[in-house]
């Protein structure tokens, strides 16, 4: 029970950190608002970002918000205390899942290592979009195992 806690916790701690990485990597959340966005991506890739520049910051900032509401989806005391905060968080975690996975296939196919991982990450965002419309379908037919199921996998995949 202590090491289920303890992961959960982790889970939890690196999944904000990691949000607030790419909020401030991509310039989302520039100090001071003085930041030029994306000014802090590796010269070696910076002509692929130039030119998906949309779907990047859309990826960045919908995915970081996918990620940051995740925790609080998966951990049974938040989830429990609430029920409407549940659903209300669980249809914004939704809908920023939909467009960062779509957006992340189309950053995929620019994605820097090559081939291999211009396909990782383009299987990783089709799962990611799978999982996550899976629940959502599983919660409108009440099967409530299934929908656990599918959204644990797919917070999984968002981290």
């Amino acid at each position: 029970m202590f090491l289920k806690k303890f992961s959960v916790g982790l889970f939890a701690i690196f999944s904000v950190g990691i949000a607030l990485y790419a909020f401030i990597f991509y310039g989302i959340l520039s100090p001071a608002g003085k930041m030029e966005l994306g000014a802090r991506v590796d010269p070696s890739i910076r002509e692929a970002f130039q030119s998906e520049n949309p779907s990047i910051y859309l990826h960045a900032l919908f995915s970081g918000i996918a990620l940051l509401i995740a925790p609080f989806q998966i951990i049974p005391y938040f989830r429990g205390k609430s029920l409407k905060a549940h659903r209300w968080a669980g249809r914004i975690y939704f809908f920023s899942a939909m467009i960062g996975s779509v957006t992340g296939l189309i950053v995929a196919t620019k994605a820097s290592g090559g081939i291999a991982a211009q396909i990782g990450f383009g299987i990783l965002a089709v799962l990611w979009f799978t999982t996550t419309l899976t629940g959502l379908i599983a919660i409108l037919l009440k099967r409530l195992e299934i929908h656990r199921r599918a959204m644990f996998y797919s917070c999984s995949l968002c981290f």
